[in-house]
């Protein structure tokens, strides 16, 4: 046998997907099953491949529920955050975690999260309105959930054990039990804001008086040192992590029982688009671009004599004997810019820049 010829159950993770398949088919629910399949093909891909790496195997499941193939899946989403944040200064970046409601039944809280999207939005748009600082704040978010069985509120730490308890009841509010999970799930968001015109406090308390509540139910914190890309990833990458574990007092965890793991990827799986029905995305509604590179030009740009006697340009003044408003630099070259106005004022100098401002 090759050192690749392992079988399922010895390679590193896969007791734990076959332990998920078995519990999927015991839930007798369409999506339950259409999952259990996607996975038993997926498995048995990977097993023809450590026997003979040169085996035609089926194509992955690309599902979020497989552990192998959910890391591409948040590899791509890492990618995408450090692009939005590639540009910002760390100092201007916030995480903000925010306890949103708790419910026995995971179906009801579909409507929390649409809701909490549409707020977020609301937030940035109202205020946008108003304070023009808030035309440059962007946001990146994961939905995450936590899972309590019966009488297991009371083992959590003090303080989270108050928020929770404080948090809306949505659904059936009589039975906990009502899907059969004997117990309740907790939903949360982690948020990574990017306010560079704005202060943290002033996140925080927008953030505070939309979601009322105990102490710590919204939590806004500044990043770690490092790049602001770095740590945006590094956020959102531990809200993919779905270790499917509840923490306790004296940092005891306890993983979710099989069952209920197989519950929340049979309702993920139904919503279909992966994670996508459990993210945000908020851009800016000002963007930096435009400014960002008129000020790049004007830094580097050569002085002025150097500048007109090596390449002249003449400005058109409209016959008002000064640069009108829509001045237009005739660059000798008769090649035409492909950015626009920005390629126009690119040549030009802070004077010209300003007048023509």
């Amino acid at each position: 046998m090759t050192p690749l010829g392992r079988s399922a159950a010895a390679r590193p993770g896969e007791a734990a997907v076959t332990a998920l398949i078995e519990s999927l088919e015991g839930e007798g629910d369409y999506h339950a099953m259409d999952l259990a399949r996607r996975l038993s093909r997926c498995q048995a891909g990977r097993d023809a491949r450590a026997e003979d790496r040169h085996a035609v195997r089926p194509p992955p499941c690309r599902t979020v529920a497989c552990r192998f193939c959910r890391r591409w899946e948040a590899k791509r989403w890492r990618k995408r955050v450090e692009a939005q944040f590639a540009t910002a200064d760390n100092g201007d970046c916030s995480l903000a975690t925010i306890m949103l409601a708790k419910a026995a039944n995971l179906e009801d809280l579909e409507q929390v999260i649409m809701q909490t999207r549409t707020e977020l939005r609301n937030i940035r748009d109202r205020n946008a309105r108003k304070d023009r600082r808030w035309r440059r704040t962007a946001m990146r978010g994961q939905f995450e959930f936590d899972w309590l069985a019966s009488g297991d509120l009371q083992f959590l730490p003090p303080q989270r054990k108050r928020v929770i308890g404080g948090l809306p009841l949505e659904g059936a509010g009589g039975s906990l039990n009502a899907d059969g999970d004997c117990g309740i799930w907790v939903l949360h968001l982690h948020l990574t804001v990017h306010h560079p015109r704005l202060g943290r406090g002033d996140v925080r308390d927008i953030f505070e008086k939309q979601w009322r509540g105990e102490a710590g139910r919204v939590d806004v914190k500044p990043f770690y040192a490092g790049s602001a890309d770095e740590n945006a990833g590094n956020i959102l990458s531990y809200a993919h992590k779905h270790a499917m574990k509840t923490k306790f007092k004296d940092k005891i965890e306890i993983e979710w029982p099989r069952a209920v793991q197989a519950h929340f990827w049979a309702w993920l799986h139904s919503l279909r688009r992966g994670f996508s029905p459990l993210r945000v995305k908020i851009g800016a509604i000002e963007k930096a671009g435009l400014a960002a590179r008129l000020l790049r030009s004007i830094e580097n740009e050569p002085r002025e004599q150097e500048r007109f006697d090596g390449n002249p340009c003449i400005i058109n003044t409209g016959g008002r004997g000064r640069p009108s408003a829509f001045a237009r630099v005739k660059s000798p070259s008769p090649k035409k810019s492909s950015m626009g106005r920005v390629g126009q004022c690119a040549g030009m100098t802070s004077r010209e820049l300003i007048l023509r401002i």
